[in-house]
């Protein structure tokens, strides 16, 4: 049985190349970079597509992990490893939740086939994935499920042949790759004996086995070149499966046929690196030719290159002989400086003899020196003392200053805190004020240990308390120990257990008490008259800085009053100018209500007329003719009217409306300065005045009731000032966009503004016709609604009988 496949007699042995065809082979590659073959999987979508249906109506869990395993093996054999991985997952949860032994070594299996992928670290090594084929083998091995083990064998040693290349030093993986799949040959081998299988069956693992036998060809073959072994299959499969199983027979062909495709690849590498040597040939001749004409052309400018360099000698040479002339010029002048050290030396003979008078008069000297030291030592300790003093003098100057430049309560006695700090050792600090309208002491600022405590207030009539007493006499506490507070009958529970020395001075204002500073430390007489008189002194400043801030706190108060009583003359102004609109609209409104109300009148009187005359069967046409259009322009007038109404109405309506809106929005400009001009026309009606406006049409986002108030009262103002005593004149009013901003100007041809309040228009109180009724505040709200509220600027110019022109700048969108 052990018979010779006809072609191994021919088989092509491999043979190591030589330098030159390993270079060839080099350049091969080079050449040839990027070609690739991608196996392209054939997808069996229309039995996934039967699963996924399966899925969606399987209830049962074994059932479903059935399913997922098929949809897992599916997607592998289409090389679609993610879905794959994802089913595989989906069944081991199925399996294991429903104790579905085969179920999970089947779903391992299908794991373990996605598994390797070593951009996930250890999930996805070589390792974990022959781990998952091991666990697998291993249930199914408990199962005593042959078919299963075998499957196992057969994938572990495809998954080692596929990464064979992983250990091609030593072919580890293909010797692990042969050793599982002649495992799984030898059970399938066994199955196929076995005389309980069916024909279908049997056929099955005859294809399974054609396949391992294929599969141990190739390795032996290819990755261990062991052709003895790779016979051996080979008689063995025609043994087992026949002479005509063609799995194995094409797959030793195709090995055959590879080693001869080799031999014509190396005969080919050999010509093409002959073609890209002569080519490599051809481009160094060139580029020789390129060098040679490149350095005639370098040897021209190296020729300038000494031309320039000859010059440049010649100049050198000039300078040369002129710094030889100096030279000659430096030797006369060190003959001359020769000549003078000679004198210099005669001198110096004289100050030795003139030296050794002043030696003995310097020891003279030296004796009276060191009796001005001693008196200068005497003088050095006053002036430590005196600079001591000073710096102190100085210090409190400096304190001072800060205390009184705050009008802040809490910031002066912080300020306090601190420098008493800096000036002697203080663990705790309290600052009181006296209360004289409830005889009480309020201790508003209290800290410890550089922790701010919680204010509290004494009765006065607490006179043990130390501060109580010191306020109420007016005079000092100095404790040295807490016994002697104790000795002295007084007690203070508030002070921390581990305080001991202690200083207690009143705050005087212009002779008043006003208060008390205590500073403590937990020092055992910590407070020296040094102390003593440095704390008097700091207490005598914070005095002055607490009555000031006191005086600030009061003035403040006062300010906000007046402020509150400004707003509130303000508002009564925008009221009085609002309840003037209302009068000038209801007086307009009375002509067109008392012209409709006298034709509707006349219009039910004919109407009688026509009734009677229709009654008494004595009309005409010409009656019902006449009848028809005494109606119709009786009709015409009230309609008419009406309408001139409404639009007051509406007019003044807006107005109204804006100027009591406080709330932003976007509006018709135009429009709503024409709405307060209408409701502004009883003012200007019989009078002399012409009024011209240029308006743009302008949609912004803004305060319209600011807007309102603004054109108001500049119309009120020329009216009842610019044209007083005059009986005509004009009032122009435009307003024109600048890009995202508006300009609005407003003039008069009027009187113009007195002289003495051009610099005070804007101010509050100020006017001219006080007599009149004025309260001066309309230029001072116009001011303050257009910088405050529409956030733009507002200048003005005028002369005495110029008339008066507002210029405004405002933003569109506020």
């Amino acid at each position: 049985m052990n018979r010779k496949c006809p072609k191994m007699s021919n088989m092509i042995h491999v043979k190591s190349f030589n330098f030159l065809a390993n270079t060839c082979k080099l350049l091969l590659l080079v050449c040839l970079i990027g070609w690739s073959t991608q196996a392209k999987a054939q997808c069996d979508c229309g039995r996934i597509d039967e699963l996924q249906k399966l899925l969606k109506n399987e209830a049962n869990a074994q059932k479903r992990a059935e399913i997922f395993n098929e949809l897992s093996a599916k997607y592998y054999e289409s090389k679609q490893k993610g879905l794959a991985m994802k089913y595989a997952n989906d069944a081991l949860s199925y399996a294991t939740r429903n104790r579905d032994k085969k179920g999970q070594a089947m779903a391992l299996y299908n794991k373990a086939n996605v598994n390797y992928d070593p951009t996930k670290g250890d999930e996805g090594s070589l390792q974990t994935t022959v781990d998952l084929f091991d666990k697998a083998r291993a249930i199914y091995d408990e199962l005593g499920d042959k078919e299963g083990v075998a499957a196992t064998h057969e994938g572990l040693g495809r998954f080692y042949k596929k990464y064979a290349y992983l250990t091609s030093g030593d072919n580890a993986n293909a010797r692990k790759a042969v050793e599982n799949l002649e495992k799984a040959e030898d059970i399938r081998e066994g199955l196929l004996k076995d005389g309980s299988l069916t024909d279908k069956q049997k056929e099955v693992q005859r294809k399974q086995l054609g396949e391992i036998f294929s599969a141990l060809i190739e390795v032996y073959f290819n990755n261990l070149n062991d052709n003895t072994k790779a016979q051996q299959f080979y008689d063995r499969s025609i043994e087992i499966l026949g002479q005509n199983d063609d799995n194995v027979t094409a797959q030793l062909g195709r090995q055959i046929k590879k080693n001869e495709e080799k031999e014509r690849e190396r005969q080919q590498l050999i010509y093409l690196i002959i073609a890209i040597a002569g080519f490599f040939m051809l481009l160094l001749t060139i580029g020789l030719v390129i060098n040679i004409g490149t350095t005639r052309k370098k040897n021209r400018l190296l020729d300038e290159q000494k031309t320039k360099l000859a010059r440049t000698n010649k100049m050198i040479e000039e300078k040369n002989e002129l710094i030889e002339a100096k030279n000659r010029q430096m030797e006369s002048h060190n003959q001359e400086l020769a000549d003078l050290n000679r004198q210099m030396n005669r001198v110096n003979k004289e100050v030795e003899l003139t030296n050794f008078e002043l030696n003995e008069k310097n020891e003279e000297i030296n004796q009276t020196a060191e009796a001005l030291k001693q008196q200068s030592l005497a003088l050095e300790s006053q002036k430590v003392k005196l600079e001591k003093a000073y710096e102190t003098i100085t210090l409190l100057s400096q304190i001072g200053q800060d205390l009184t430049s705050s009008l802040d309560f809490d910031k002066t006695l912080n300020t306090l805190e601190n420098r008493v700090k800096e000036m002697m050792p203080v663990d705790g600090f309290s600052v009181c004020i006296f209360d004289e309208a409830k005889n009480e002491l309020n201790f508003r600022y209290v800290t410890e240990f550089n922790s701010r405590q919680t204010p509290f207030t004494l009765s006065m009539e607490d006179t043990h308390h130390p501060a109580v007493w010191c306020v109420k006499n007016n005079k000092e506490i100095t404790i040295h120990q807490k016994e002697d507070l104790n000795a002295q009958s007084f007690y203070d529970t508030s002070l921390n257990d581990s305080l001991n020395s202690m200083m207690y001075y009143p705050m005087l204002n212009e002779d008043q008490v006003i208060g008390a500073v205590s500073v403590q430390s937990r020092l055992i007489a910590a407070y020296t008259p040094y102390y003593a008189d440095i704390f008097k002194t700091l207490v005598l400043y914070s005095s002055i800085a607490i009555s000031n801030a006191e005086n600030y706190r009061t003035l403040h108060s006062t300010l906000d009053d007046l402020k509150t009583t400004q707003d509130q003359l303000v508002e009564a102004e925008k009221m009085a100018s609002l309840g003037n609109l209302v009068a000038g609209v209801a007086h307009e409104i009375n002509t067109p209500v008392g012209i409709g109300v006298t034709a509707a009148s006349r219009l039910e009187s004919k109407t009688n007329d026509f009734i009677e005359l229709y009654n008494s069967k004595k009309m005409k046409k010409s009656d019902l003719e006449k009848f028809l259009s005494t109606n119709k322009e009786g009709s015409k007038i009230i309609l008419n009217n009406l309408n001139r109404a409404a639009k007051l109405v509406q007019g003044f309506k807006q107005v109204a409306v804006g100027q009591s809106n406080e709330e932003k929005q976007k509006f018709n400009l135009k429009t709503y300065i024409e709405d307060t001009l209408i409701a502004l026309q009883p003012k200007l009606k019989n009078k002399p005045y012409e009024l011209k406006v240029d308006l743009d049409e302008l949609f912004i986002e803004s305060y319209s009731g600011a807007y309102s108030q603004i054109i108001t009262n500049l119309v009120m103002n020329s009216i009842i000032h610019a044209f007083k005593g005059r009986d005509k004149g004009t009032i122009s009013l435009s307003v024109k966009q600048n890009g995202n901003r508006l300009k609005m100007t407003y003039s008069d041809d009027g009187n113009g503004i007195a002289p003495e309040i051009l610099d005070k228009v804007f101010d509050p109180f100020v006017t001219t016709n006080r007599e009149g009724g004025g309260t001066g505040l309309g230029m001072n709200i116009l001011y303050n609604l257009v910088v405050q509220k529409l956030k733009g600027k507002v200048d003005f110019k005028s002369g005495v009988g110029e008339g008066v022109t507002f210029d405004f700048d405002l933003p569109m969108n506020v």
